[in-house]
């Protein structure tokens, strides 16, 4: 047990030191002396720790410790259709451990910037759709009395299902599949967020960015 910046109790998660012992080991063969300034490349030696540690056989005892502490496998800490809500978990209580230990608040945001850098693209997209379609769609939806509505763009189906003041916008093509869950009291969308996905980023990205594309809100039927 430690304490953060605050002086309160800091709990770990189940796996969370035997993940870290991972990484300090990959950390006293890398840190070389060049490294002066190496808290300035922690997510780069942390997302290179956490390679090796999936996949080196030298780490294959801590893979097993792993698994038998939290019932899963060690998330890959960048791509974040793996392991969905686990590697979320995982994401925030290492960046969180890694401030708490090191005293630098800073690394905060800039440990969070790199390992959501995939979700911060698609965000990107999605802000692309409602800029260009949510804004009309929504006023649309708010004045049917039916929930949902479906419409193919290109190789890109999209969805929408309204239900208890939320709306769920769900892009798919084959098995890939990506939803935002938007509020329909927010007409230019600040408040809508993405659902955990088992789909890659680059997949997620090219179906919104076709729906985008290809807008026409005629094609949108009542389902």
């Amino acid at each position: 047990m430690t304490t953060d910046e605050y002086g309160r109790q800091y709990s770990l998660l189940r796996g969370q030191v035997t993940l870290m012992r991972g990484v300090l080991q990959h950390l006293r063969g890398t840190t070389e002396p060049q490294y002066t300034s190496w808290l300035s490349y922690l997510d780069q030696f942390i997302g290179d720790a956490a390679h090796e540690i999936r996949t080196a056989d030298h780490y294959a005892e801590l893979r097993t410790t792993y698994v038998t502490e939290v019932e899963r496998e060690i998330p890959d800490l960048f791509e974040i259709h793996d392991g969905g809500l686990h590697r979320m978990l995982v994401v925030g209580a290492l960046v969180r451990l890694c401030v708490v230990l090191s005293g630098c608040q800073w690394l905060q945001e800039k440990l969070g910037l790199a390992f959501n850098a995939q979700s911060a693209v698609i965000d990107q997209a999605w802000r692309r759709f409602v800029r260009v379609a949510y804004a009309k769609m929504m006023e649309r939806i708010n004045g049917e009395q039916h929930r949902g509505n479906v419409g193919l763009f290109g190789a890109t189906t999209l969805s929408t299902f309204a239900c208890a003041g939320r709306v769920i916008f769900a892009f798919e093509r084959g098995n890939d599949r990506m939803e935002y869950v938007a509020d329909d009291g927010d007409p230019i969308g600040i408040r809508s967020g993405p659902n955990v996905s088992a789909t890659r980023y680059d997949a997620c990205v090219a179906m919104i960015e076709e729906v985008t594309s290809m807008w026409d809100m005629g094609k949108m039927l009542p389902t």
